[in-house]
């Protein structure tokens, strides 16, 4: 009887975390909720494809070329990101910085200290600094593009390989 009763008694957690195991069980019935109207997905069963041995090497030496691509985009979309974001805030620091009077007294930090810089030079260098992400956002757009054409390339070289072996009677 002992053992029940002291198995039975409940610890209290914390609220942050009942809070937070509630938004997730809601979250797990939103997912669960199906619409009426529309009809679960069935995927339809495609025959299996054979590459033909001539081009085993070739299809498999393009997969890791577009999967290398598909990274190198993503990477560049990402940094082409934070620069954006960087220069939206230098951006704003300098609408900011105009509304300022003259007289103002600015401090930029260098490492742990602040050191007086007078406004004008604030002002030079955050503009000098969103020049620099300018052009850096230029070069990364340039190469976005370029593995954007790159990974059509590589899916329509795939793409011709499925039609050859799709036309030679590869599905089985």
């Amino acid at each position: 009887f002992f053992f029940f009763h002291f198995a039975a008694k409940r610890t209290k957690s914390p609220p942050s975390l009942q809070r937070r195991l509630r938004s997730l069980s809601r979250l797990d019935q939103r997912h669960i909720r199906t619409d009426p109207q529309v009809p679960p997905k069935r995927d339809i069963p495609m025959p299996p494809l054979t590459i033909p041995e001539d081009k085993q090497d070739e299809w498999h030496k393009l997969q890791e070329q577009h999967a290398q691509q598909r990274k190198h985009l993503q990477n560049t979309v990402g940094q082409l990101a934070v620069l954006e974001r960087e220069k939206a805030r230098n951006g704003l620091t300098n609408t900011e910085l105009d509304k300022l009077p003259a007289e103002t007294v600015m401090y930029k930090q260098v490492g742990k200290m602040f050191v007086q810089t007078p406004g004008a030079q604030v002002k030079s260098e955050i503009s000098a600094e969103t020049k620099t992400y300018e052009t850096r956002m230029s070069e990364l757009v340039t190469k976005r593009s370029a593995y954007e054409t790159a990974i059509k390339d590589t899916e329509g070289q795939l793409q011709a390989i499925v039609d050859k072996a799709v036309a030679a009677g590869g599905a089985e």
